[in-house]
């Protein structure tokens, strides 16, 4: 697709791919397919390499918060459509490391079109890079994966213990929560 609608010829009629519209995927064909079966396949469409690639490049193995995911944040930006938008300062915890923010300058454009001052602090949404992680990770559609619960509302919750490597339930502590013991309230994930 690349090569077919992003590429440009140079003066002795190759084809050249420009750099913005590089593939950022080796391609990869099982050990045991032969060169001159390629066009056969009874295999997925993606292979498993591909979705674990995708996986790494949007949140590396070593990532332990949201200020690790560089290559989600670089994606785009608030002037291209991106996941970042324009808030206070005083939003801004700049001890969470998974409060993501940048402080940039405006264009002209923005100034007087939008009424926004020279400089601004910028947040990083992190929803769909989760989304789109949850879906390389889990067999779900899209729709399923917008639809899924947090559980503010559950009786229970699940909190990670420290000494305890399996973690416990319990009685969730929200306002929110709902239902009994007897019949308690389960649509989180």
């Amino acid at each position: 697709m690349i090569e077919e609608k992003f590429s440009v010829e140079d003066d002795l009629g190759n084809k050249l791919i420009p750099a913005e519209f590089k593939n950022p995927l080796t391609k990869y064909l099982p050990d045991y397919v032969k060169s001159s079966q390629r066009n056969e396949s009874d295999k997925n469409v993606l292979p498993y390499r591909y979705i674990k690639d995708l996986r790494n490049i949007l949140c590396p193995p070593n990532a332990t918060c949201f200020k690790d995911l560089k290559f989600a944040q670089s994606v785009g930006d608030s002037n291209t459509g991106g996941d970042w938008f324009i808030v206070d300062e005083s939003v801004i915890d700049k001890n969470d490391p998974d409060c993501v923010y940048k402080f940039r300058k405006t264009s002209k454009y923005e100034q007087r079109k939008k009424g926004l001052s020279e400089e601004v602090y910028e947040m990083w949404f992190p929803g769909t890079t989760v989304s789109l992680l949850t879906k390389l990770l889990l067999p779900l559609r899209t729709y399923q994966v917008r639809m899924l619960d947090s559980g503010e509302m559950d009786t229970y919750k699940y909190v990670q213990s420290i000494r305890n490597v399996a973690g416990e339930w319990i009685k969730n502590d929200s306002h929110l929560s709902q239902g009994t013991e007897k019949n308690p309230f389960e649509r989180g994930v």
